[in-house]
């Protein structure tokens, strides 16, 4: 299967209370465990832009280590990692 998405804003404090979250962790965790119900390890993701907001890379990556699917970053103006 191929997914594309977009949007997800791993770590954006702004979005907290409009999203319905209390803590950065909670909608983290949250976008994760929805991501893997749906998406297999073998499925192909097309991310399209503005994957995380100010995290560090190291946390980008531990982040995108736990999640289900071969994945394609495409960098949004959000997006401010190099790898």
């Amino acid at each position: 299967m191929i997914y594309l998405t977009s949007d997800t804003h791993f770590g954006h404090e702004k979005l907290l209370g409009l999203r319905g979250f209390s803590s950065v962790d909670e909608m983290n965790e949250a976008i994760i465990a929805k991501w893997n119900k749906l998406i297999d390890k073998d499925d192909r993701v097309i991310h399209l832009g503005d994957f995380a907001v100010g995290m560090k890379e190291e946390d980008i990556e531990k982040i995108i280590s736990r999640l289900n699917g071969k994945i394609t970053l495409i960098l949004g103006n959000h997006d401010t990692f190099s790898k």
